[in-house]
């Protein structure tokens, strides 16, 4: 049986009452930050040692989860990253042991030349990686019922000599029941300004171009829409944060399509018929420094 392309949205999230621990820290960049906004109030470890670049969340009772994500982070080409998750406080019953790259593939192999610098491997290059805020996503197998989450980086090579992680994201995530309808849109909201001068000279001031998506769910069940589209948008209204997977079936370009949003205005749901409604979608990726 493949595996469901349905979207994913990243609701019921956790990560407000993550209790979080471990590694070594900045004092002035400690591990709480990353249960907080801003992104740019970072998490900074003191050093590269795997003992220094750890940490541990446990959840305020058992909760079910699924999706994960590592947000604003300065992983270099060769990091990794281990997911322990367990039942338990302690760290006893082991439920998933995971070691992952921080930057997977995201090449097909016809579509780089032999001389491109990620023909090898299919993925980013150095310079491809600089200045951009990065998320890693993390979709586990199923869900399951946790209480912590180790979380071991492993990043000698890092030239930085630490690691900044922006946020981590920790849900259960919500499924569409039915996908959304093709011919949806998504892409970048460009805010980079210009200046015209006299002679006809164009001057940028070039600025972080959060992602968005905008589409929408046609006949899904009223059951569904109501206890989860309708609870989205009242719990998470405008300001709060949710990971946005639009495909879980294309690991492939992850690391373009998944992003930490907020919704974006995005309307009325509305009656589609009997026993079933349509679901407005309007996503816009939080960046905010």
């Amino acid at each position: 049986m493949g595996i469901n392309r349905n979207a994913i949205i990243g609701f019921p999230r956790w990560t407000q009452e993550l209790e979080l621990s471990g590694g070594t820290w900045e004092e002035s960049y400690p591990v709480e930050n990353l249960g907080r906004l801003p992104l740019s109030r970072v998490a900074r470890s003191v050093g590269l040692g795997p003992l220094q670049t750890r940490f541990t969340a446990i959840l305020r009772k058992s909760r079910p989860i699924q999706i994960l994500g590592l947000i604003r982070h300065n992983f270099s080409r060769s990091a990794t990253i281990r997911i322990r998750i367990f039942a338990d406080i302690s760290g006893q019953v082991l439920l998933h042991d995971e070691t992952l790259d921080a930057w997977p593939v995201v090449y097909p192999v016809d579509q780089l030349a032999w001389e491109s610098d990620s023909f090898w491997d299919g993925r980013y290059s150095e310079d491809e990686m600089s200045g951009y805020s990065w998320t890693r996503p993390i979709l586990l197998p199923k869900v399951m019922l946790a209480r912590r989450i180790d979380f071991l980086i492993t990043d000698l090579s890092n030239p930085n000599g630490y690691i900044d992680i922006g946020m981590v994201e920790v849900a259960q995530g919500w499924q569409l029941g039915v996908n959304f309808d093709w011919d949806a849109s998504y892409g970048f909201d460009f805010r980079s300004t210009s200046t015209r001068a006299l002679g006809g000279a164009d001057h940028f001031t070039q600025l972080d171009k959060p992602r968005v998506f905008q589409g929408q769910v046609t006949g899904l069940d009223r059951g569904e829409a109501m206890s989860q589209a309708f609870e989205l948008h009242r719990q998470m209204d405008l300001c709060n944060q949710f990971l946005w997977m639009p495909d879980p079936g294309e690991p492939l370009h992850w690391l373009r399509t998944v992003f930490l949003a907020r919704n974006s205005n995005p309307g009325l749901l509305r009656y589609a018929h009997v026993k079933t409604d349509t679901i407005p979608l309007s996503f816009i990726e939080v960046i905010e420094s």
